[in-house]
């Protein structure tokens, strides 16, 4: 080989490690393979290579045009033919073909480098052609040529390289080395011009033994034409990395598929070898394997560890031998028919059924089960086909799920977890996104709770023991209807580098009335147990008591929804954990919201209130476990969808038992203000005891005594008499019982009563009072009085008062009362001090305010008389009456047989008397007259005092008392 081809392979060499990837080659059909292999060479590097190399120089000729002379000048030549895409370049002698069609190229001595470019096509049957003494051939630059023959092996020595390319040929013939490296050769004998000859063929010539190096390539030798062979290698070849299929033209011939190698032999080295008709003799007895298969018409021979490269079918009738130790890594390649002998190590193998037993899924509604073969070299199994057998609508046997239930074109029903996972298995294969997709506006509703896993969350929080089925979330852009018709789905366990929820994403679509509980969510971007993005779409009744997770970075979490545009969230809660890795934030309800996007009475777990979003509330647990919420949700639905069984159930569901918010009210009725509300499964407010004020409740207006009668106040009555008056409230009861009745006991004892019938009404603000009196005598003004409403069945309560209690009251009450009525209260209380001390015979109190009182002060008041009085009639003096009442009395005598009784005159103990009776307070110095026949006596009550005060027999108390009667009348006088 001259030094020039050497340099040009080494430069091809170099171009190629630079360009292609390691490995072992990936086969495709050479008609697909377009793209993915790639080699190129600079023409400042190729130039180079041409200053260095030597002589001989490349005569060439393309397309019937000579290209350069014999001395290798272009001058005066063409060198590129736009048209027909290919171009020429002398510094480097490296023809271009770029997507060319051409008739052939031919070219006398040097080195021919052809760099293809896209597809190109030779169309002479000697497509390329050596024509003269010793040169070299080298295909490269990644592109795919079509032709009929490649020949480099007449006039002389000619080696050929194929390197990166896919070449489709009629016949491939070197005279010396051929190399052929990750690049694609199909080549088949159909020309009739080839009328003899392998269809790839190494011949020895002179010095240059006929060798083939092939490595990661995939080589086909068909020899289709009458007596042509498939692959012939004089010398020797070495396969490294290939595919090889290697067939003579007849089924016997003295052609063979592979052939030649006499010397050497043939090696190969993870390779598969197909040869389906006739080795050469002395092929067979040389030929090297490692780790390869090689296929003959009779057997197939395992060599080493294999990998196939292609997928291969072993016929029945023909033998399967395994040499000691060899296997196949990938036996999903491998198709062994029926009828195969297999051996290994010289020993038939029998199939058994003592291996592993698989199921793999056929379709809805069986599957296959495969019962391994023990330790089988081709991996066999024996296969039956079974109906599945669900449970929870899974295959207790292989990975198959129960159908859903189809009740019309556009509508699924739901009821356990494999039919929830055929549904999601239904729309994740599908683009939702295509309106073409056929699964357009599905409504699905579940027909009961649905339960995957048990246990995912402990606290809350994801539970560190067991595994679970893991739940890939919806992922289309799912626009229908999803009605969880109040049922819940438990234990989903989602771990996506996606938006993870029930739903990745939903779009136009409405989810409703559904619960998912004790489920785990992890996703990427967005989560939410509901969906991860919910594109102008209704969220409404929904809840969860799941945990969901963001991922490290710009993730938007959220309890029901991650992010949701355009749309309404309405009616939901989360008692879940919201946790969030990365920056973008997380929520109770939704994370993130936007285009008028809303949220309206949702309610999430918290004792701070981290949702910003309108319409969502922070609630601690208690409010959750106490019924509040469901009732708010509940009227929120305004309906029935929400409940909970309070005290067995620690937060709302759906469909659950009604909870009714009550009051619980601070008095007897709802008219007294409410201490606080609650909630429970019965309806009923309660309430707190009366608030009796004065005897009678505030609220309900009931009587304090238990029979219907109240006293609400006091008063005095200084008219003829000092009376007590009681004022009371009745029940209608009382008033129409006609044997109610006050009863009053003095301090005397004496008992008297006053028929409810007779008492004096009396109303005031809008109310009936009933007004009781009682006289008092001023000795008895700070005596006791007792008072008792008593009915034909009850006896009420007992009240006590005494005049001096009023006058008390009126005194302590300097805000209440003026001035000239407390003066009387005052003057009130003397009076009773004085009488009550002279009736009973004891010295009165010292009070300062009686020693200002004199007799000179009463002057004015004396008694006058005129007039004579009847014959036998005397006058004997006059008495002043303290009682309830106050009285003027004048006392006369008659003689025997005088008849006085025409002057109104009443005897008592042998006297005959006259009087003023009933003077009211105030009036006690205003003088009357009294006649006795022609006798006239004008005097008043003063009148009665003054004479006390000026006689020197009265007694100090008698003085005192008339003092005090001055002073009382005084202060009455200035009312």
């Amino acid at each position: 080989m001259n030094n020039k081809n050497n340099k040009s392979k080494k430069v091809l060499a170099m171009l190629a490690a630079a360009t292609l990837c390691s490995g072992m080659l990936l086969y495709v059909p050479a008609d697909t393979l377009r793209v993915g292999w790639s080699l190129s060479a600079s023409a400042d590097e190729i130039a180079e290579d041409a200053e260095t190399a030597s002589s001989p120089v490349l005569q060439l000729y393309v397309d019937g045009k000579q290209v350069t002379g014999e001395d290798g000048s272009t001058d005066g030549y063409t060198v590129s033919d736009a048209n027909a895409g290919w171009s020429y370049d002398s510094a480097t002698n490296v023809l271009t073909l770029e997507n060319a069609t051409i008739s052939q190229v031919k070219f006398k001595t040097g080195d021919l480098v052809v760099q293809l470019i896209g597809e190109n096509t030779i169309t002479n049957s000697s497509s390329i052609k050596k024509d003269g003494a010793n040169a070299s051939l080298t295909l490269m630059g990644g592109g795919i040529l079509n032709c009929q023959e490649i020949e480099c092996y007449y006039s002389g020595h000619g080696e050929i390289t194929i390197q990166n390319v896919t070449v489709n040929a009629s016949r491939i013939a070197s005279g010396g080395l051929m190399t052929i490296e990750d690049s694609i050769v199909h080549v088949t004998t159909t020309t009739e011009i080839i009328k003899s000859g392998n269809a790839i063929y190494a011949e020895s010539t002179g010095d240059f033994k006929g060798i083939i190096n092939a490595k990661n390539s995939e080589i086909i030798a068909i020899g289709a034409y009458k007596s042509h062979g498939g692959l012939f290698a004089r010398e020797k070849a070495t396969m490294e990395n290939c595919y090889i299929h290697a067939e003579s033209s007849k089924e016997v011939s003295t052609y063979n598929d592979l052939s030649g190698a006499y010397n050497e032999g043939f090696t190969f080295i993870n390779c598969q070898v197909e040869i389906p008709k006739k080795f050469n003799t002395y092929t067979e007895k040389s030929m090297q394997s490692t780790d390869s298969i090689i296929s003959t018409r009779e057997c197939a021979t395992v060599y080493g560890t294999v990998t196939l490269h292609k997928p291969m079918t072993v016929t029945s009738g023909k033998k399967l031998l395994f040499q000691e130790g060899a296997s196949i890594t990938n036996l999903d390649q491998l198709t062994v028919e029926d009828g195969v002998s297999i051996q290994e190590n010289g020993v038939v193998h029998t199939h058994n059924t003592d291996g592993e037993v698989t199921y793999t899924k056929k379709d809805d509604a069986s599957h296959v089960k495969a019962t391994s073969c023990a330790d089988c070299p081709i991996g066999y199994a024996a296969k039956a086909e079974e109906t599945h057998t669900f449970v929870n609508g899974f295959c207790t046997d292989c990975d198959a799920y129960e159908p859903a239930v189809q009740t019309g074109e556009k509508s699924y029903e739901i009821g356990n977890g494999g039919q929830l996972y055929w549904f999601a298995d239904k729309i994740n294969a599908v683009d939702m996104s295509e309106s073409t997709s056929g699964l357009e506006n599905l409504h699905v509703t579940l027909t009961a709770d649905i339960v995957v896993n048990e246990n995912v969350l402990t606290d809350g929080h994801l539970s560190t023991e067991g595994s679970f089925r893991e739940w890939t979330p919806m992922q289309g852009f799912y626009d229908g209807v999803f009605d969880g018709n109040g049922h819940t789905i438990r234990g989903l366990f989602a771990y996506t580098q996606k938006g993870s929820g029930l739903f990745s994403t939903v779009s136009g679509s409405t989810i409703r009335n559904v619960g998912i509980v004790d489920s785990y969510f992890y996703g990427a971007n967005v989560v939410g147990s509901i969906c991860g993005v919910s594109l102008e779409s209704t969220l409404e009744n929904c809840y969860s008591q799941s945990m969901t997770v963001g991922a490290i970075e710009s993730s938007m979490t959220g309890g029901i929804c991650g992010f949701a545009s355009q749309g309404t969230i309405r009616n939901c809660y989360n008692t879940g954990m919201v946790v969030d890795g990365g920056s973008a934030g997380l929520s109770g309800i939704v994370e993130r919201s936007s285009n008028s996007s809303i949220a309206e009475n949702c309610y999430y777990l918290s004792d701070d209130e981290t949702d910003d979003v309108d319409g969502t509330t922070a609630m601690e647990l208690e409010r959750f476990e106490s019924g509040e919420v469901a009732y708010l949700l509940s009227e929120g639905e305004n309906g029935t969808v929400w409940g909970q069984h309070i005290g067995e159930e620690s937060a709302p569901v759906l469909n659950g038992e009604k909870v009714y918010q009550n009051n619980n009210y601070r008095g007897c009725n709802d008219t007294s203000p409410v201490a606080n509300v609650f909630y429970r499964n019965t309806e009923g407010n309660t309430f707190g005891s009366h608030a009796y004020k004065n005897g009678k409740c505030k609220y309900c207006g009931i009587f304090e005594d238990g029979i219907g009668a109240n006293l609400v106040g006091y008063s005095l009555s200084l008219g003829g008499n000092i009376g007590v008056n009681f004022y009371m409230e009745l029940s209608d009861a009382v008033v129409a019982d006609n044997g109610a009745y006050m009863q009053f006991t003095l301090p005397n004892g004496t008992v008297s009563h006053v028929p409810v019938s007779e008492a004096k009404v009396t109303e005031k603000d809008g109310k009936t009072y009933y007004v009781f009196s009682c006289d008092v005598a001023a000795k008895e003004m700070y005596d006791t009085i007792q008072a008792q409403i008593i009915t034909s069945d009850k006896t009420g309560a007992v009240y006590r008062y005494s005049v001096n209690d009023y006058a008390k009251y009126v005194i302590n009450e300097k805000n209440g009362y003026a001035e000239n009525v407390r003066n009387v209260a005052s003057a009130m209380q003397n009076y009773g001090t004085c009488a009550s001390a002279y009736f009973v015979g004891m010295s009165a109190p010292a009070i300062i305010e009686l020693d200002a009182v004199k007799a000179e002060l009463l002057e004015d008041s004396m008694a006058l008389t005129g007039g004579s009085l009847p014959e036998g009639v005397t006058y004997c003096g006059a008495s002043l009456l303290l009682e309830s009442e106050t009285t003027l009395r004048h006392y006369f005598k008659a003689e025997d047989g005088v008849d006085v009784s025409s002057y109104g005159l009443k005897e008592k103990d042998g006297y005959y008397y006259c009087e003023i009776a009933d003077i009211a307070a105030g009036k006690l110095a205003v003088a009357k007259n009294v006649r006795v026949g022609k006798f006239t006596i004008l005097s008043s009550p003063m009148s009665y005092a003054y004479t006390v005060l000026s006689s020197d027999t009265a007694g100090e108390n008698l003085k005192d008392l008339m003092k005090a009667l001055y002073l009382y009348n005084q202060a009455v006088e200035k009312l």
